[in-house]
């Protein structure tokens, strides 16, 4: 493996011997490279996470803008400041060109905030502080047809339409496990913003530290999935487009793929290292040396 790896880093006359080995081999050495190649994806995933920081400015930020919210956290739970105040939900922005929105709903009852949802997209999450917990929550938006008697034909009608929403609880968090015994959502009961940040900021990352070990595997995996989904599409593309160029090899396409795979070594190394030194350009220069790469090994694979 080693004699394979350090060929394809750096000797590109030897690759085409290997592109005759067994599939299984190829697998083996696939492997390796994805390995290689998200590796340094995860760890800046997980070692960064730059998730609190990110949920603490949509947090506040909605607080801010809102300015009073007639609930708050006395002796661990959720009541209201203002006897005849309804819940309240607010819309968090979260990527305003692919309409992803969020929502962060106060409600003592912990059901009665669907009835004053606003948002316009079909799916979202919702942040929803009730009596005793915070609850992480799927709500899908979706419509019911209503019957309206007919009392001349003594038959209903199905004419009305009305929205309704479809809750599922991912996650829930005491305000007890959170240690939240009091804490005010309002800026104006602040002495002044920083104060009002620095406090949201706190229970953000308290909330965090109990949220870290279902959200880290989850991290891992979705970007494990997707570093596997880029390296596989830039391979199946260069693939693609020797099969297309270079024609006149009559090379069929299972094993132009796999000399690609195996002249994508300088390319995972580049990525590699731009990942963690944060150079992209080496993303570039490792696709410079993969196409050159792969054009010495075909031809060397079909002289011999």
């Amino acid at each position: 493996m080693y004699q394979r790896f350090k060929a394809c880093l750096i000797q590109p006359s030897k690759i085409a011997d290997y592109i005759k080995e067994p599939k299984k081999h190829t697998i083996i050495y696939t492997s390796l490279l994805l390995f290689i190649y998200i590796l340094p994806l995860v760890l800046l995933a997980v070692v960064a996470n730059p998730y609190p920081d990110v949920v603490t400015n949509l947090f506040t930020t909605a607080l801010t803008e809102e300015n009073t919210i007639d609930y708050e956290i006395k002796d661990g739970i959720l009541v209201k400041t203002n006897d005849a105040a309804k819940p309240k939900c607010l819309d968090v922005v979260i990527d305003k060109e692919r309409n992803l929105t969020a929502i962060i709903a106060f409600d003592d009852t912990g059901s009665d905030f669907t009835n004053y949802i606003e948002s316009e997209n079909k799916r979202n999450f919702a942040l929803v502080f009730n009596k005793e917990s915070i609850d992480l929550v799927r709500v899908v938006k979706t419509t019911a047809s209503v019957e309206k008697p007919n009392i001349m034909n003594k038959t209903p009608d199905i004419e009305l339409v009305e929205t309704v929403y479809k809750t599922t609880t991912v996650t829930s968090l005491t305000y007890e496990e959170l240690g939240y015994t009091n804490l005010s959502f309002s800026l104006s009961n602040y002495e002044n913003e920083t104060d009002f940040r620095f406090t949201m900021s706190k229970a953000v990352n308290k909330a965090f530290e109990y949220i870290n070990p279902i959200l880290i595997p989850f991290i891992i995996i979705v970007v494990a999935l997707v570093g596997i989904t880029m390296y596989f599409f830039s391979v199946l593309f260069i693939a693609a487009l020797y099969k297309l160029l270079y024609r006149y090899l009559n090379l069929n396409f299972g094993v132009v793929f796999k000399g690609v795979i195996l002249c994508s070594t300088p390319y995972v190394i580049c990525c590699l290292i731009g990942t963690l030194t944060n150079l992209q350009f080496l993303e570039i220069i490792g696709n410079l040396i993969m196409l050159f790469y792969t054009t010495k090994a075909l031809t060397n694979y079909k002289i011999k």
